[in-house]
C-alpha cells in the first residue's frame, strides 16, 4: 500500500520543474485522489478525526481539481509541491514501519 504515497510524491517532485499546464491538471488529480484515500484511510483506521485526516483533508482541499486554487505564482506552487512531496514520503515512511510492526507482531509466538 505504500504506492498510494510514493507514486504521488514522485509526481509532486517532477511537478517543481517548468512543465506544460496539461501535467499540473494531472497532477491535481492525482494529488486529489490519493489524498482523499489517505485521509478516509487514516479516519476508517482510528474511526476519528485525527491530525493525519485533517493533514490529507487540506492537501486534498488545496489540489483540488473541481474548484482550483491559483496562485499564479510558479516558485509558490514549486515549495508547496516539495512540501507536500515530503509530507507524502514522510507519512509513507511511518506507514510502512507500522506495517512492518504489526507484521511482525502477528509473527511472534509466546511459549510458555
Amino acid at each position: 500500500m505504500i504506492w498510494i504515497f510514493l507514486i504521488p510524491a514522485a509526481f509532486l517532485f517532477l511537478g517543481i520543474a517548468d512543465l506544460p499546464i496539461g501535467y499540473y491538471t494531472f497532477l491535481r488529480i492525482v494529488v486529489f485522489i490519493s489524498s482523499c484515500l489517505v485521509a478516509m484511510g487514516s479516519y476508517a483506521q482510528g474511526d476519528k478525526i485525527n491530525f493525519g485526516v485533517i493533514l490529507f483533508a487540506v492537501i486534498a482541499l488545496l489540489f483540488n481539481p473541481f474548484i482550483p486554487v491559483y496562485l499564479h505564482d510558479k516558485e509558490a506552487w514549486s515549495v508547496i509541491d516539495a512540501i507536500t512531496g515530503v509530507i507524502y514520503v514522510g507519512v509513507g515512511i511511518y506507514a510502512a514501519i507500522q506495517d512492518k510492526k504489526k507484521e511482525n507482531e502477528h509473527k511472534r509466538v509466546d511459549i510458555q
